[in-house]
Formats: structure tokens, C-alpha cells, sequence
């Protein structure tokens, strides 16, 4: 199987088991499902990145524990720090906050839930991968249709997110993207 289509594939299926993990966890908080998420699809990307980072980084850790555990430790919570530090500073939304929690960082992550990270990254490591890599196999002859296609409606979720965003913010109206290729030459005012 292509590689990429199987990185792609990882990425998916982490990204919508993320989004099914958030509405279970708003669930149980709230008593309601709740989809506040920023994107409007099933899919929760700060997941599939996280979890596709670690299936790579599990073919070379994966013979010693401690270097997995501290892995499966370091890279959800890096990815959730970055991830709410980008959504709070450019789009203005909090979606989490620890700032309660002990031993928290300026509340985007804390050591509870960086444990949680881990404790969930090893099941889907030692549980649920063996299970998605027979998938992999069973349809490996579409995947390469599937794949691109749903990467594509990701991406493009996330540019009319963007879009909508810059536009709000009256970015757009401010910015003239012309201007940018007038300095490089590329294009010539009349």
C-alpha cells in the first residue's frame, strides 16, 4: 500500500475517532452531545495529527516501553498546546481550559490530561491499530479513491473556516493579494 495513503488513512480514522471521543466526553460532562468543534465535519484534526505522528513514531519505539510511554506522553499534549494556542491567539476561541486543574499550562494543558493522552494513545497503539491495519488490507484497493477525497473535504473545511474567519475579523476587505504579486512581478497593474 502507498505509504501516504496509509498516513492518509491513519489520519482520517484518528480524526473522526477523535470527534466520536469529544462527543462522548461532552456527554458525559454535560448530558447533551455538543459540536462546538472548529471545523463543521465529523473529524477532529488535532487527533489525526497526533495519532498519525505516533504510529510512525511507534515503528521505532515501539521495543521499548519507556520510550513509547514517554511518546505517547509528549506528543498529544505538544499537539493540543500548539493546537490551542493557535485557536485561542488567531481565532479568538477557547474550546478547552485547565487553567483550573493542577499543574496546568496556561491552562491549554495540564498533567491529568496529558496522562489521559497517554493512557488513550497506548489502547489505540496496542488495541485498535492491529484492528485498522486489517482494515487497511481488507480495502486496501479503494483507499487510494477514499483517501484522497476525504482529505480533500477536510481541507477544504478548513479553508471556508479560514476564509470566514479572515473575513470576520475584516482581514479580507484589509488585504489585497494582488498587491503581493505586483511586488514579485508576477502580475502588473495596468
Amino acid at each position: 500500500m502507498n505509504f501516504f495513503i496509509f498516513l492518509g488513512s491513519i489520519f482520517i480514522i484518528y480524526s473522526f475517532l477523535g470527534w466520536i471521543v469529544e462527543n462522548i466526553y461532552c456527554y458525559y460532562k454535560l448530558g447533551r452531545f455538543q459540536n462546538d468543534g472548529f471545523l463543521n465535519g465529523p473529524y477532529k484534526p488535532m487527533y489525526g495529527f497526533a495519532f498519525t505522528l505516533l504510529v510512525l513514531l511507534n515503528r521505532f519505539a515501539h521495543r521499548h516501553l519507556i520510550l513509547l510511554l514517554i511518546i505517547c506522553l509528549i506528543i498529544p499534549t505538544f499537539i493540543e498546546y500548539i493546537t490551542g494556542h493557535i485557536l485561542k491567539n488567531f481565532y479568538d476561541k477557547i474550546y478547552w481550559d485547565y487553567s483550573e486543574e493542577p499543574l496546568n499550562f496556561k491552562g491549554l494543558v495540564c498533567a491529568k490530561f496529558s496522562v489521559y493522552w497517554m493512557v488513550l494513545s497506548l489502547m489505540c497503539i496496542y488495541i485498535m491499530e492491529p484492528f485498522i491495519n486489517k482494515l487497511f488490507f481488507t480495502f486496501e484497493s479503494i483507499l487510494p479513491v477514499i483517501v484522497p477525497f476525504m482529505l480533500l473535504i477536510i481541507v477544504m473545511d478548513f479553508f471556508i473556516v479560514l476564509y470566514l474567519k479572515l473575513k470576520e475579523k475584516n482581514y479580507i476587505s484589509k488585504f489585497n493579494y494582488l498587491n503581493i504579486f505586483s511586488r514579485f512581478k508576477i502580475l502588473k497593474k495596468k
